[in-house]
């Protein structure tokens, strides 16, 4: 089985300094497993249940992106934004998560400056009974989701700093950088114990 993806999209200049994308996709993911096939036995003339590797349920997905350009001087940035929503395997529900990146660059006196803010809402995870085995939610893969949960995880948030300057060589040049990943060291929540709902 094939794997189908359509994707659209449409692309504006404003005056030549401001731009707007915007796009669209489905997908259709194809998935195989183990599965149970009736198969008739001659011998002992009876239905026998086999299991082998065939087609199950695929995930299902479809998201819009729209991103914002805009360059000046001394400012140039961007804002993004991102909606994904993904049936994965049989579920009846959909896992729908949104991204936003806004990033804000300057070039002055030597130095180029890029700040970048992002902000991720948080997947689906099911509570459990606390019986000590430790399970962590989400998980790792879309594929073991199972009957998706009503709790969710919360909204991540970082702030990026990178800073670099250009310095001569004799011939060569080099470049000088720092690059602050979660500048303001906020504190946030990617999993959790699925049976207490802490971390």
């Amino acid at each position: 089985s094939a794997t189908t993806v359509i994707e659209f999209g449409v692309r504006h200049d404003f005056a030549g300094r401001v731009r707007l994308d915007v796009a669209g996709w489905s997908k259709h993911l194809a998935d195989y497993g183990l599965t149970t096939v009736p198969i008739f036995d001659p011998f002992s003339g009876q239905t026998v249940n086999l299991q082998v590797l065939g087609r199950i349920a695929g995930h299902e997905a479809w998201g819009a992106d729209a991103r914002l350009d805009w360059r000046g001087w001394p400012l140039a940035g961007s804002i993004t934004y991102s909606l994904a929503s993904v049936r994965p395997g049989s579920s009846a529900e959909r896992v729908v998560t949104h991204n936003i990146v806004a990033a804000l660059g300057t070039a002055a006196a030597g130095f180029d400056a890029l700040a970048t803010v992002r902000i991720n809402s948080g997947l689906p995870y099911n509570q459990v009974i606390n019986s000590g085995s430790g399970v962590i939610s989400p998980p790792a893969s879309f594929g073991f989701f199972g009957t998706l949960g009503k709790a969710n995880l919360p909204w991540t948030k970082a702030l990026d700093l990178k800073v670099s300057r250009v310095l001569p060589i004799g011939s060569r040049r080099a470049t000088l950088y720092v690059d602050a990943r979660n500048l303001l060291n906020t504190r946030n929540l990617i999993a959790l114990f699925a049976e207490t709902g802490k971390d």
